[in-house]
């Protein structure tokens, strides 16, 4: 790891935790070693509230022992990823000018986006954040200062404007999916990327979304497993979904903003699923371009991102632009 000012990007998924530090490359991020990773076990016994009784729970979440035992091991590995980093950047006799880091988080962020009070896919963990900096205190780095806790969606997005390798480096209007535990969205709208949360009731969530009787997000997340996924049928279900969701942010971005979406950037995995899923001779573009035919919309370009771990670099670039911490997903 190079002299000058580093960054520290962390992504605490619902299923295991990244962080990899970055340094500067002009107006851009560079990754500035390897990806240290834990994967945080997933208890059984524990089953995620249904979304409207955490929504109503939101200022005082009542915790099962279950669910604070999952946040519990949410901590832990983060912890472990970041002592790992922290200690791999000294044993290289790295000076880290900027001890500075961001956090994407799933779920929605308290009013100090310092902990996670609505989750769908993982644990609720009202003090995430105090926890985790009291714990790498009482580990020997008492100097790293984390920005907050940043939205997974905006992470993964800004990443594509923030790397010498992203699809959206410059003007022009774009809308970022990427898929894993659950999925990641965002907008590229006047140079600058924007959740979801930006407009609300005007871009509702892929969670927020049914399509044929699915909840759009269990229809395209990666952790959908199963006799399902393998089923033929299902898999046609899942690329008309997906088709059916991006017509549907074209026509909302025409409709609200009278802005014509030009770019669609589909994450590196979601991308792979999708290939191996398409009957033989299926052109992804033309399906699209057949649903916004009626709408009379012209077509986004499809693209695959070149990125491994977006959210990672994302929260890094906001951390580094010291970007408001918003209480967002």
């Amino acid at each position: 790891m190079g002299e000058g000012p580093k960054w520290l990007g962390v992504d605490c998924g619902a299923s295991r935790v990244r962080a990899a530090w970055f340094q500067e490359s002009g107006a851009y991020l560079e990754p500035a070693g390897e990806v240290y990773q834990r994967w945080h076990a997933r208890s059984q016994a524990f089953t995620p509230l249904e979304l409207p009784i955490q929504r109503a729970q939101q200022g005082a979440p009542a915790l099962s022992t279950a669910e604070k035992a999952r946040g519990v091991m949410l901590i832990d590995a983060t912890c472990a990823v970041l002592d790992e980093a922290l200690q791999a950047a000294g044993k290289v006799g790295a000076t880290v000018h900027v001890v500075q880091g961001g956090i994407a988080a799933y779920g929605l962020k308290d009013q100090s986006a310092r902990g996670i009070v609505v989750a769908r896919n993982g644990p609720r963990i009202p003090g995430f954040l105090d926890a985790v900096e009291a714990k790498l205190r009482a580990m020997g780095h008492p100097l790293l200062h984390l920005a907050g806790l940043f939205s997974d969606g905006l992470c993964a997005s800004q990443a594509e404007c923030s790397s010498p390798q992203g699809a959206l480096c410059g003007p022009g209007s774009g809308y970022v999916l990427h898929a894993g535990t659950g999925l990641a969205e965002g907008l590229w709208l006047g140079a600058r990327m924007h959740t979801l949360d930006a407009r609300p009731g005007v871009w509702p969530k892929a969670f927020e979304l049914q399509y044929r009787g699915w909840n759009l997000e269990s229809l395209l997340a990666l952790s959908t497993s199963g006799p399902k996924a393998g089923d033929a049928d299902f898999r046609a279900l899942r690329l008309d979904g997906l088709v059916w969701l991006l017509a549907q942010r074209s026509r909302s971005l025409w409709e609200h903003e009278h802005v014509a979406l030009e770019t669609i950037v589909l994450g590196q995995k979601l991308w792979q699923v999708l290939l191996s899923d398409l009957p033989q001779g299926t052109d992804l573009q033309a399906a699209l371009a057949r649903q916004l035919a009626p709408l009379r919309l012209a077509v986004p370009r499809l693209v695959a991102s070149k990125l491994t771990e977006p959210a990672v670099l994302g929260a890094a670039a906001l951390a580094r632009q010291g970007a408001p911490i918003r209480a967002n997903r």
